[in-house]
């Protein structure tokens, strides 16, 4: 492959790890709102939902528990994500030489 050509594969890689970062700190900042609101006493009920038309009526502990581990994973997620576009960032910057 020619140089100009992974540079171009190179940065349209960093592009879709950039818009996935963004897309999961979004989710994150849902996810800890939702979590705020649960454990702040003003949520009545909460709902878990599977695919697009069940939703089951959860405690809301077990809301508390559902959410924190969707941010744990979303966390891990993020690192994971945050690491690969450190490495293409310098890839890149040594194809630029």
């Amino acid at each position: 492959m020619s140089k100009y050509l992974k540079v171009l594969d190179v940065k349209r890689e960093l592009q879709r790890v950039n818009r996935d970062i963004l897309r999961l700190e979004e989710e994150l900042s849902e996810l800890e709102e939702a979590l705020q609101l649960v454990k702040s006493g003003r949520a009545r009920s909460a709902y878990r939902i599977f695919g697009s038309f069940i939703a089951l009526e959860v405690s809301i502990a077990e809301a508390s528990q559902i959410i924190e581990d969707r941010i744990a994973v979303v966390r891990a997620a993020l690192a994971t994500l945050r690491k690969r576009r450190d490495e293409l960032a310098k890839e890149l910057a040594s194809l630029s030489r």
